[in-house]
């Protein structure tokens, strides 16, 4: 066996996640509270007292692809180093050939917006394959992460050695995945009842396991590489996890701060920015500015996430990036020339979740032009299993 490819030993590879964990691409779960004594009572003020560091740890990067949440950082860090004298942040752009990834228009409105005269873009080909040259060395090195994509992080953080590189990682769920933002905005006195409420407010009044229940019904969350006889009872475990945050915003930030997939997603990111060299942090999923906006946001927050957006970034950017709808796509860059290859030779064994799986559905799924993102750790499972030291 060429020693270059081998793992570490089956004991570690595959991370502790379970085979449920693996076939379903889900963590499950959330830690024990250990929330901060002091929280600081706004959000930006928690915000620059994470970015304070990094930014005094220069050259410092802001991992910028021109959505909302990563304007929105490299704003306030634009922000806080003038008004320190500081060196400004550097924003690092991957540029993907793939279309769908293309976020120019908005990432040159950003920059001119925020008067920045640097800023770092680096090409990307298919190396970030989940199955590419960047992956399998985390993969060797680690065992399995998550997330799958996790690699993404690899091309900056290795721009970045020697300083500091702030990602704008879990921003779209804190700030927008809130699925209770319309009746609070109606108990708030925001807006007017509208007909459904009645609806959304006995589903949010209802014990997990049904709206659970309800979901299997409702959503595809079947995964057809599941074999059939586990298939009902892996989606009703999915669909409970993904129904298991509390409904008010200030519960559901705090248990944002637990929830195992977001802390194993900081750590994943800080052991493969640590190997390429560089410091990095994630303050959209830091303890102490969840705290902040649990308190600042009450039990009703602000609203949806234009709303929320506006009021902890509206002074910082133009209207239109914080009101944009439109976000790329970047599946195609993951699933290129290793991943089909590899599915092409698979041999069906995918470690702790081989039980569990339909191999020729999976096989299918992994060469096909809509591959779906769940499937993704345990392709990286089933890499491992085919490398992996006995």
């Amino acid at each position: 066996m060429n020693t270059l490819e081998s793992v570490p030993p089956r004991a570690h590879a595959y991370g502790g996640f379970t085979p449920f964990e693996i076939a379903s691409g889900t963590p499950f779960g959330s830690y024990a509270d250990d929330s901060p004594e002091e929280v600081a009572t706004s959000p930006r003020t928690a915000l620059a007292l994470l970015v304070r560091p990094m930014l005094a740890q220069s050259p410092c990067f802001i991992a910028f692809s021109g959505g909302r949440d990563s304007s929105a950082l490299l704003a306030v860090a634009v922000d806080l180093a003038r008004r320190e004298g500081w060196a400004p942040p550097i924003p690092i752009t991957l540029r993907f050939a793939h279309a769908s990834t293309r976020e120019d228009a908005w990432q040159e409105t950003v920059v001119r917006h925020l008067r920045l005269n640097d800023w770092l873009r680096l090409d990307i080909g298919d190396e970030l394959d989940l199955l590419g040259p960047v992956a399998r060395s985390g993969l060797r090195r680690h065992g399995l992460l998550y997330p799958a994509n996790a690699h993404l992080i690899v091309p900056m953080a290795k721009a970045a050695a020697g300083g500091s590189l702030l990602t704008g990682v879990g921003g779209d769920d804190v700030f927008g995945n809130w699925p209770w933002h319309d009746v609070a905005t109606v108990l708030a006195g925001r807006s007017r009842v509208q007909f459904g409420h009645a609806r959304r407010a006995a589903h949010l009044a209802a014990p997990i396991s049904l709206r659970a229940e309800i979901s299997c019904r409702r959503e595809p969350l079947g995964l057809p590489w599941i074999v059939a006889s586990e298939r009902r009872n892996v989606a009703r475990l999915l669909a409970r996890e993904m129904g298991s945050a509390p409904r008010t915003w200030s519960s559901r930030m705090a248990w944002s701060a637990r929830w195992r997939p977001w802390r194993e997603t900081v750590r994943s990111i800080d052991i493969l920015a640590t190997d390429a060299g560089a410091t990095v942090g994630s303050p959209f999923l830091d303890q102490a500015f969840l705290a902040s906006l649990a308190l600042a946001g009450g039990r009703l927050g602000w609203g949806d996430r234009h709303a929320t957006m506006h009021a902890l970034f509206g002074n910082l950017l133009p209207e239109a990036v914080l009101s944009r709808r439109s976000k790329a796509e970047f599946s195609a860059p993951f699933f290129g020339t290793a991943t089909r290859r590899f599915a092409a030779e698979w041999n069906g064994v995918a470690g702790p979740a081989s039980d569990l799986l339909d191999a020729d559905v999976l096989r299918g799924l992994w060469r096909s032009d809509r591959p779906h993102f769940l499937s993704t750790m345990v392709l990286q499972a089933a890499w491992i299993a085919s490398t992996a030291v006995p």
